[in-house]
């Protein structure tokens, strides 16, 4: 399996998940599905078996990916093909509801781990707040310390 899902509204509108399609090595990967430049990517090196809070933002035609709080990613790269923008899809976590089959054959891209507090919100959340969610899901917590 090259590629494992975290949350889709299906293939051809936008998705969450990490991935080693395009690379030797896994990568997170957030794409939003544009009808004129089809999937528009932005990537940032993933590391197996390690906890990693990922945050994925589209504002207009910007896009952001955070890995642990941190841009890592904010330019897009197309990838073009014949297949058209399809809305009518339910939201998905874990899994593909349907199959993908191109640009080559994926299967349903299970996600391998455990998948915790997905959110989708209708605004664009700014990097403060994505810093503030990570500093309070982190392992150590380090939102508050509290002293004796």
């Amino acid at each position: 399996d090259a590629s494992h899902l975290i949350v889709s509204k299906g293939y051809e509108q936008y998705y969450l998940r990490s991935t080693s399609l395009r690379s030797n090595s896994p990568l997170w990967e957030f794409v939003e599905f544009n009808e004129t430049t089809k999937w528009q990517t932005s990537t940032f090196p993933a590391t197996s078996g390690q906890w990693t809070f990922i945050a994925g933002v589209r504002q207009g035609k910007e896009q952001f990916l955070y890995c642990n709080g941190v841009l890592v990613d904010s330019t897009i790269a197309s990838w073009v093909n014949v297949v058209s923008r399809n809305t009518s899809n339910d939201l998905s976590i874990g899994k593909f509801l349907k199959e993908v089959t191109v640009p080559i054959n994926e299967g349903y891209c299970f996600f391998k781990g455990s998948i915790d507090e997905v959110r989708i919100c209708s605004a664009a959340c700014n990097p403060d707040w994505i810093k503030l969610c990570y500093m309070n899901q982190r392992t150590d917590d380090r939102l508050v310390i509290l002293k004796k």
